[in-house]
C-alpha cells in the first residue's frame, strides 16, 4: 500500500483520537480491574441509585441491574475496539499496518480512512464476521 506522509499522519492522529474517546467512554461505565475479576482491563461499574443499606442482590433496583447489564456489554465492546486500535497503532511503526492479518493482502486505503483500526481486508472481514 502506498501511503504518503500526510495520510500516515492523519491515520495515526485519527487512531489516537479514537483511543482517547474510547478510554473516556470506558471511564463512564467501568473502572480499572486491579484484582483480575473479569476478562480485560476494566471491570463494569455497578450503579448505586440510592438505598445505602442494600447489601443483597435482591435489594438492588431493577434499574441498577439493567444499567449494570448495559455496562457489562458496553465495557466489553469498548475494550474490544480499544484493543484493535492499540494493535493498529503498534503496527504503524512496524510497517505492517494496512496489511490484512489473515491473508496478508493490502487493505485498501479507502477502507483504512473510514476505519483506521481495520485488521482485515473486506473479504476476510466478512469471513471473520467483522
Amino acid at each position: 500500500m502506498i501511503m504518503n506522509q500526510e495520510e500516515f499522519n492523519n491515520i495515526r492522529q485519527n487512531l489516537e483520537l479514537e483511543k482517547t474517546r474510547i478510554e473516556k467512554a470506558l471511564q463512564g461505565v467501568s473502572h480499572a480491574d486491579e484484582r483480575d475479576h473479569v476478562p480485560g482491563e476494566h471491570e463494569p461499574t455497578f450503579p448505586d441509585y440510592g438505598d445505602d443499606n442494600a447489601t443483597e442482590l435482591e435489594d438492588n433496583s431493577p434499574n441498577e441491574v439493567a444499567d449494570f447489564a448495559r455496562n457489562v456489554s458496553v465495557t466489553g465492546d469498548l475494550e474490544h475496539e480499544l484493543e484493535r486500535i492499540k494493535k493498529a497503532l503498534r503496527r504503524l511503526p512496524e510497517g505492517d499496518y494496512g496489511r490484512c492479518v489473515r491473508c496478508k493482502k493490502e487493505i485498501p486505503l479507502a477502507r483504512l480512512k473510514v476505519y483506521p483500526a481495520a485488521l482485515y481486508c473486506l473479504q476476510c472481514a466478512q469471513h471473520e464476521g467483522e
